[in-house]
């Protein structure tokens, strides 16, 4: 790969130089530096595609060197160089900037290098530009060596060595660690393999960093500004090289995450088995265990269940991702205890809490859950809220009550279904119907020519039907299908299934089938 102009901007002996015209030419190849002393302006040779660097230096050279730079300027263009960076000396008259801007001709106005030391560092980057990239790399593997095992550590060498800013985010596009950045989270964490987003605002080399399950759950971003005329061709090149040297670091890293993530969750599950098992007669050391964890034991607690609602990968949710999706709705809540059927957690107030108190909490369930259910999680999840309880002794009961809630809800379908215990009233006595797996096992029985390929649509329409009364009108205003569709369907229904749906107990028996089968250990999806 040839050596742009914009290459030569990205690196090191360049930081806090400033362009201060020809933006047009930065994309032009460069194969050769030459020094030119004030003295030699004139007589100097300036070879085609050449950087050329000019030294202020010397006596006086300050009362002309205005002059000197437009007289360069023009020589350096019809010579067919490519650039002219100049070291210290005032900064650039508008004159010569414009005159820059229209020869298309970069000018550079660097500080704090000496001409010789600059012109030997980029004459080096020109001419040997893999040395250059494998100095870089080198210093980056050196740094995250000395980067203990952090995050932030790591992040931060990749930003030194690669002069950028970098970020971390995870699949619910989340900051893990570093600054926020400018590229869109939702590009960022679309990408599948190691790249570079070219935007209008930034330029972002992205590393998708897998995860113990083999699965992306962490995309690295190290990014430039556009408007700072920086992340050249080659920065690209070295970044995306970089971001791969790191990519087991920051792998391990996920890794000895997770081992903590299990090793706490298996500590707060055997936590919360004490206190369900002893309720006020809590042993001193649990109490003092819980404590240490955050778990208030006194006060009025409000019981939490999420469980999965839908032909769903209960593998693929975690406690983090609950309580992220619910914090970002506004609700702090958590960390969630995973049990066998969902996740539990519970809020805790010195009072009773009062009703507005209750519906936000179910407000901010429904978004969060809502979010997860939307891309790219696509998770169907329902919630249950129990009833306020006082001390460790109502927790047990609290969460017992959101568990049934959350069963009920989860017949319901649709990604967000929240419903607190007392709403339950009279479908509290078919939880034990829901839980069991002989009338499970039954549903998918009655149901089986409406779970064949190619009926699910009819089956959903059914499913409609029933929960609107058995109209034809209201159920093709709620699925947006015309009547005679659904009449279409119900006929077609009846006749797979051998019933009639107008028989009220067939009716009752279709409908507790598609509740039940929703809530089972293998929903169905309608």
């Amino acid at each position: 790969m040839r050596t742009l102009v914009q290459d030569l901007l990205d690196l090191r002996e360049l930081r806090g130089a400033t362009l201060a015209g020809g933006t047009r030419g930065l994309s032009a190849p460069v194969a050769e530096i030459v020094l030119v002393q004030p003295d030699d302006v004139l007589s100097a040779a300036i070879p085609a595609e050449s950087g050329v660097v000019f030294s202020t230096d010397g006596g006086r050279t300050h009362m002309r060197c205005g002059h000197l730079v437009d007289v360069l300027l023009r020589r350096a263009h019809a010579a067919r160089a490519r650039a002219l960076i100049v070291c210290g000396g005032p900064a650039s008259p508008a004159a010569t900037r414009r005159l820059a801007d229209r020869l298309n001709l970069p000018l550079v106005q660097a500080h704090n290098r000496t001409p010789l030391e600059l012109a030997t560092a980029l004459r080096t980057a020109v001419l040997g530009p893999r040395l250059v990239q494998s100095e870089t790399l080198l210093e980056l593997n050196r740094l995250l060596r000395s980067a203990r095992r952090s995050p932030d550590r790591m992040l931060a060498a990749l930003g030194t060595v690669l002069d950028a800013s970098v970020s971390a985010c995870n699949a619910q596009g989340t900051l893990v660690a570093g600054t926020p950045p400018i590229t869109s989270v939702e590009e960022i964490i679309g990408v599948r393999g190691i790249t570079t987003l070219v935007g209008e605002r930034a330029v972002a080399a992205v590393l998708p960093v897998l995860g113990p399950a083999g699965t992306t759950s962490l995309w690295v971003a190290a990014e430039r500004s556009v408007e700072e005329q920086r992340g050249g061709p080659r920065w690209r090149e070295t970044a995306e090289r970089a971001l791969a040297l790191a990519h087991g670091e920051l792998s391990a890293w996920l890794v000895r995450e997770r081992l903590r993530s299990e090793r706490d969750a298996r500590l707060r599950g055997t936590l919360l088995t004490e206190i369900l098992d002893h309720g006020d007669a809590l042993p001193a050391h649990i109490a003092d265990q819980a404590m240490m964890i955050g778990w208030r034991l006194d006060g009025w607690h409000s019981g939490v269940h999420i469980t999965v609602a839908g032909a769903a990968d209960s593998a693929s949710v975690h406690s983090e991702m609950l309580v992220d999706a619910i914090g970002r709705a506004g609700l702090d809540i958590g960390p969630f205890v995973q049990r066998a059927d969902g996740w539990s957690a519970w809020l805790t107030t010195p009072k009773a809490p009062l009703p507005a108190q209750t519906a936000a909490v179910r407000k901010a369930l429904e978004v969060g859950l809502a979010e997860l259910g939307r891309r790219p999680y696509r998770l169907k999840l329902a919630a249950g809220i129990g009833s306020p309880a006082r001390d460790a002794g109502g927790i047990a009961s609290t969460l017992a009550e959101a568990r049934q809630a959350a069963v009920a809800a989860s017949t319901e379908g649709g990604p967000g279904a929240v419903r607190r215990v007392e709403e339950l009233g009279a479908a509290r006595i078919l939880l034990g119907w829901y839980g069991s797996r002989a009338f499970a096992d039954y549903a998918r029985q009655l149901l089986a020519p409406l779970l064949a390929p190619g009926e699910k649509e009819v089956l959903a329409t059914v499913e409609s039907y029933i929960d609107h009364a058995c109209s034809a009108g209201t159920t093709a205003r709620a699925l947006g299908l015309h009547r005679n569709t659904v009449a279409q369907r119900i006929r077609r229904a009846e006749r797979l299934l051998g019933l009639p749906l107008t028989h009220a107990e067939t009716r009752l028996a279709i409908q507790l089938a598609c509740r039940v089968l929703r809530s089972t250990p293998d929903p169905i999806d309608l």
